[in-house]
C-alpha cells in the first residue's frame, strides 16, 4: 500500500494541492480513464470546505492499494454533517464515488474509487499493421484500436 500524507492544509492551499496531487497520481498510474470522476468527487469536496464560515484546517490522506484509491479528509471541528446534503435531487459524490464514508462524529469524510491501471504498449505488427496493447495492472491484454 501507499500512502501519501497532506497535513494542515488551509482554505488558501486545499484547492491547488488536493487537484494537483489528484492529477499527479492519475499521471503517475495512468489514471486517464479515472481522473474525471477523482478529479470531480475531489473538488467537491474541496469546495464545501471552502464554503464553511470557519476557518479550518484539513488533513488529507490518499491510499492506494491494489485496484483502490481512497482519499481521507480529517477537520478537527465537526464540520462533514451536511455534506450529504449539500445536493438535494442527486448527490454527486455518491454517484462518481464507489464508497463515501462520513465518520460518526463529522470530523473526516473517506471517498474510495475502485480502478484499473494501464501500461500502454505500442508493438509495430509489419509495416503496414500496428496494433495498440494495453496491459492492465494484472497482466491481462486488451486490444485498444487496430490500424491497416
Amino acid at each position: 500500500m501507499i500512502q501519501i500524507n497532506l497535513p494542515s492544509l488551509s482554505k488558501e492551499n486545499i484547492y491547488a494541492t488536493v487537484l494537483q496531487t489528484v492529477e499527479d497520481i492519475c499521471d503517475d498510474y495512468n489514471l486517464n480513464r479515472e481522473f474525471g470522476p477523482i478529479s470531480t468527487a475531489n473538488q467537491e469536496i474541496v469546495d464545501y470546505i471552502l464554503e464553511l464560515d470557519q476557518p479550518v484546517t484539513v488533513d488529507v490522506d490518499i491510499y492506494i492499494e491494489n485496484t483502490d484509491i481512497a482519499f481521507s479528509y480529517t477537520c478537527s471541528e465537526a464540520v462533514f454533517a451536511h455534506l450529504k446534503d449539500k445536493y438535494t435531487e442527486v448527490n454527486i459524490l455518491e454517484d462518481l464515488t464507489d464508497s463515501l464514508e462520513i465518520a460518526s462524529d463529522n470530523k473526516a469524510v473517506s471517498v474510495t474509487f475502485h480502478v484499473k491501471t494501464y501500461q500502454t504498449i505500442d508493438r509495430n505488427i509489419t509495416q503496414k499493421e500496428t496494433i495498440r496493447v494495453e496491459e492492465d495492472f494484472f497482466g491481462d491484454n486488451t486490444i485498444d484500436n487496430q490500424t491497416f
